[in-house]
């Protein structure tokens, strides 16, 4: 009885070749895997991103409540984007545009030359941190510390950053700057920013809007070590 012996196609030969490669790749690769004589599963890390904001006010135009703001994120996010908040009468719209290349904001400085502009007035802190406009009659400091808010965003937001304590919190997380025969009245936040315990890096003051750029640092880092720094916009009426 002659014994039968299967005969292949080229097609079958190259897939049954192709197979057995693939699984000597397999077995390969598996001798470099950890081995504990359990199932295998991965550690649980968070992500971490260092993302490093910087704002810089480009400007804001006359006769109109429109500013343009750059943001550039360092870290891993490698990123900058346009913000441009218009303010209107009882809702602020805010569009945000991402660049193609990062840190390319040469070309603002041509668009800046074209438009009709405020010049506003640049404040910095001195070194009791307070800062002030005698001409304006503008003072102001750095909030007081509010451990309340710190120890509720520590509780409840510890995997969170400031945008997900905005969200929820809105005005009653946010604590203005300490005033004197000043009133504030806030019309904008960004929303990544963190603004209690905060300091005030820099100040923008427009005379002819009666506006307040007021531009925030947080020594703080949330869930990735991303920082919070951010702004706030406010209409200014000096009451003495």
């Amino acid at each position: 009885m002659k014994k039968f012996i299967p005969v292949l196609s080229n097609k079958n030969r190259v897939v049954a070749c192709l197979s057995v490669v693939l699984l000597n790749l397999a077995l390969l690769l598996s001798s470099f895997l950890p081995y504990s004589g359990t199932s295998f599963s991965a550690t649980y890390r968070p992500v971490t991103t260092n993302c490093d904001q910087k704002f810089t006010l480009f400007f804001k135009l006359a006769y109109e409540d429109i500013f343009w703001i750059g943001e550039d994120l360092y870290g891993e996010c490698g990123q900058s984007n346009l913000i441009q908040v218009f303010l209107g009468g009882e809702k602020t719209l805010v569009k945000k545009m991402e660049l193609a290349v990062f840190e390319s904001w040469g070309w603002v400085e041509q668009a800046k030359k074209v438009m009709r502009t405020e010049k506003p007035i640049l404040l910095l802190p001195s070194s009791n941190r307070k800062i002030e406009y005698a001409e304006l009659g503008i003072r102001l400091r750095d909030p007081k510390g509010n451990e309340g808010l710190k120890k509720q965003f520590e509780k409840e937001f510890a995997e969170n950053c400031a945008h997900q304590w905005n969200q929820k919190m809105q005005k009653s997380g946010i604590d203005e700057p300490q005033t004197w025969d000043l009133d504030l009245d806030l019309v904008y936040y960004h929303a990544d920013g963190l603004y209690f315990n905060y300091q005030i890096e820099k100040v923008f003051v427009f005379p002819e809007s009666n506006l307040l750029l007021v531009m925030t640092h947080h020594e703080h880092r949330c869930a990735g070590s991303d920082t919070m720094h951010g702004f706030l916009i406010y209409k200014f009426k000096v009451t003495k």
